[in-house]
């Protein structure tokens, strides 16, 4: 079992200042690794670091990317975000979690064709989640696609 030493913050409300030995799965694996990380207090550049060093040992954990792109993502580097998610779908492709925020990330960046593409994909994968197929029918309708926004999305949608 892989570990990494991660240090904190020069001071944490705690009063602690020696490194924390953290199990790179469970630091990358886990979803909930940046509520772990923000619970002590590390900031996402702190987060970004400390992904960098799990992803140099394994650098095969999409979870490690998925997470690096939540960290970029509230940074603002949105670009940045879009290639950590494609590395982690390069790795597993059906992480619906991945498709869908890219499609936020890329309505965010003006390319709603491009957000569409990934709510389909995401709806490949999970075609029950209502937050996909709404995100779909405004970006439909953000296309000046109104009929499609409206018929099909409600149509599609209404089967579950």
């Amino acid at each position: 079992m892989d570990s990494l030493l991660l240090e904190r913050p020069n001071q944490t409300s705690s009063g602690y200042e020696k490194p924390l030995d953290i199990n790179l799965d469970f630091l990358a694996g886990s979803y909930k690794s940046k509520t772990l990380l923000a619970n002590l207090e590390v900031i996402d550049e702190d987060i970004i670091a400390n992904l960098d060093k799990v992803l140099e040992i394994k650098p095969d954990l999409y979870e490690a990317w998925y997470n690096r792109s939540i960290a970029l993502v509230n940074l603002g580097s949105l670009e940045e975000a879009i290639a950590n998610l494609d590395k982690a779908l390069a790795i597993k492709p059906d992480l619906y979690e991945a498709w869908f925020n890219q499609g936020i990330i890329l309505g965010c960046l003006e390319q709603p064709e491009e957000a569409l593409a990934s709510y389909d994909k995401a709806l490949e994968i999970r075609p029950n989640k209502y937050q996909a197929w709404f995100n779909r029918g405004i970006t439909l309708y953000d296309l000046g696609c109104l009929e499609d926004a409206i018929l099909k999305t409600v149509k599609d949608w209404t089967f579950m």
